[in-house]
């Protein structure tokens, strides 16, 4: 009877490992993909960015409400939830701020 031996002498990583890596990879891509260098930036582009950072946390704000809603309506409760719902008025805090940048502005004609 053969031996088989695996191509690959690496040790196999464990599906969660991997998986935890391509997260931090994907992420690495996203903030890179939305960095913006504020110092060099112009007033438009930093407008523009307002504008969409504010429409991301509205998103986020959003999918957090509703899953923080489907966890209630099931009698769930963890700290994990706790820190949603605490998150939820740092957003609206956020957003505001962002409201008043763009309309600020918008005002001053960078839009």
């Amino acid at each position: 009877m053969k031996t088989r031996f695996r191509h690959n002498s690496a040790p196999a990583r464990e599906p969660q490992e991997s998986g935890l890596k391509q997260m931090y990879e994907r992420l690495e891509k996203l903030r890179k993909a939305r960095a913006i260098e504020f110092s060099l930036a112009s007033d438009s582009a930093l407008l523009v960015w307002c504008v969409q950072t504010r429409e991301a946390l509205e998103q986020k704000r959003e999918r957090e409400l509703n899953y923080i809603s489907r966890r209630a309506s099931k009698h769930i409760h963890t700290p994990t939830d706790e820190a949603y719902e605490s998150d939820q008025v740092l957003l609206e805090q956020v957003i505001a701020f962002l409201d008043m940048a763009i309309e600020k502005g918008k005002e001053a004609g960078y839009l």
